[in-house]
């Protein structure tokens, strides 16, 4: 295994190694058990068959001819079905564009927005591809009259869809009728009885846990309650109320079915909280909606405007001239910090974000920024700042990978912090993540433009506010 997979002339990849080096483990305990292979060895690859000869040295084992060349087709063998599987994927790609496409003129042309429907280009494509491996297909004429029926102009729409993206007739009549048994299904919208609940931890309860509220909502439109927690805020929740707990940093064993997952939630993560939820039993019913009341209550408004004109007032986009050394930069913040009187303790206040970033990465993948957020008893002050390095570093993302971070985005709050200050930490954490033009702003933008990102978080908070009232 470790000569295949340094070996140049092969770059195959892991699967691809494990299943040759399992292939040439059975062929060694044939070779022991006294079977011995005989065959014609006219035509052969001399490149593979030096593979061979040089594996056999590796080994140390003497193998005969025949041997070396049963050795040289399984290596032939195992990639021409490798590069198999990469044309595959491509062709894949390719017409998972088209199917795209063809929704978007279905769309147009039926006037229903099939577009907004994942599950309908997941299954069309799913459904397309099975079909280009298959000779026939069933029997679609006891289905067509209902279609006909019940979706009419439907098939019509499919098929001028059809003829514009995959050409004139490229598709037979009868097999657009299953495309448009995929396309009525997602005319059939279910009406959702029930919701998720889901309780969201991180270590402070504000950023990485923000981010990921807002992907699941994303991802997730059945799990919209979805409340965030700080991890030593955990014992304030009673459990038994969610259905599911995802966390960004590891967890203790709890009662109620937990995942430990990224805060950007990748694809993968995608998919492992969806195995999670479809495992569930069934979902708490729908919460209670509360009655609006009909008169402003302007203390909760004047407190919200004094936190956000202080906040405001106190934000800053700081230049370091820093080391290469994380540990330096964030004494060096917490210096700044102490002497702006916002914290009790910049050496505390250092320690506690260093610790932070070893539980987890905190830059924020294909972005030169990190979020580096926390509550701890030596912050005096709820704050937003910004620091920008002279001198970039290497430092974990939040996908486990490790890429060059040139500004750190720092969220502050202290143990007692009130609810208006956390929601605002929460909610600048959750805009990073809104669209690009965000992310690409908390990353370069000059300090006017970090301001009106922090101000659009703001106006959106009070109109929330009212909107509740």
């Amino acid at each position: 295994y470790d000569y295949l997979k340094n070996h140049s002339f092969e770059r195959m990849d892991d699967r691809t190694i494990m299943r040759v080096t399992f292939a040439y483990g059975v062929q060694q305990a044939r070779l022991d058990a006294g079977f011995f292979l005989e065959m014609y060895t006219k035509g052969r690859s001399d490149d593979y068959l030096k593979v061979a000869k040089e594996m056999e040295t590796a080994l140390g084992i003497p193998f005969s001819m025949a041997e070396r060349v049963w050795f040289a087709e399984e290596a032939n063998r195992l990639r021409s079905l490798k590069e198999q599987m990469q044309e595959d994927e491509e062709e894949r790609w390719v017409m998972q564009i088209r199917v795209h496409k063809l929704i978007h003129h279905v769309s147009l042309i039926h006037g229903f927005a099939f577009t907004d429907d994942a599950a309908l280009e997941k299954g069309l494509l799913a459904h397309i591809l099975s079909s280009l491996n298959t000779q026939a297909l069933p029997d679609t004429e006891t289905v067509r009259p209902h279609i006909d029926r019940d979706y009419p102009n439907l098939r019509a729409a499919i098929q001028q869809a059809a003829d514009i993206v995959f050409g004139t007739n490229t598709f037979t009549e009868g097999e657009t009728v299953f495309w448009a048994m995929h396309f009525a299904a997602a005319l059939v919208k279910p009406v959702r009885r029930r919701e998720y609940r889901a309780l969201v931890v991180c270590s402070a309860g504000l950023g990485s846990s923000k981010m990921l509220v807002n992907r699941l909502k994303q991802e997730f439109p059945e799990m919209q309650d979805v409340v965030n927690s700080s991890l030593f805020g955990l014992e304030q929740h009673r459990l038994d109320d969610y259905d599911v707990i995802l966390s960004t940093v590891p967890l203790p064993p709890l009662s109620v079915p937990t995942l430990m997952v990224n805060p950007l939630l990748t694809t993968e993560e995608v998919q492992r909280v969806r195995h999670l939820l479809l495992s569930l039993p069934q979902s708490f019913q729908t919460k209670d909606v509360k009655p609006h009341s009909t008169t402003l209550d302007f203390r909760e408004l004047g407190e919200l405007v004094e936190t956000f004109e202080r906040m405001d007032r106190q934000f800053d986009l700081v230049t370091l001239d820093n080391s290469d050394r994380l540990e330096d930069i964030l004494f060096d913040i917490g210096t700044h910090l102490e002497e702006r009187g916002l914290v009790e303790s910049g050496i505390q206040l250092s320690a506690q974000l260093l610790r932070r970033h070893e539980v987890a990465g905190l830059g924020i993948p294909g972005t030169k920024l990190a979020l580096f957020h926390g509550r701890h008893a030596s912050i005096e002050r709820a704050s937003v700042f910004a620091f920008d390095l002279t001198t970039s570093i290497p430092l974990l993302m939040m996908d486990q990978s490790t890429e060059p971070v040139s500004r750190l985005l720092v969220l502050l709050a202290s143990e007692d912090a009130r609810d208006i200050e956390l929601q605002f930490l929460s909610a600048v954490s959750g805009s990073l993540i809104e669209s690009e033009d965000h992310m690409t702003l908390y990353s370069t933008g000059s300090k006017k433009e970090l301001r009106l990102l922090l101000h659009d978080c703001m106006k959106n908070m009070i109109q929330d506010a009212l909107h509740e009232k």
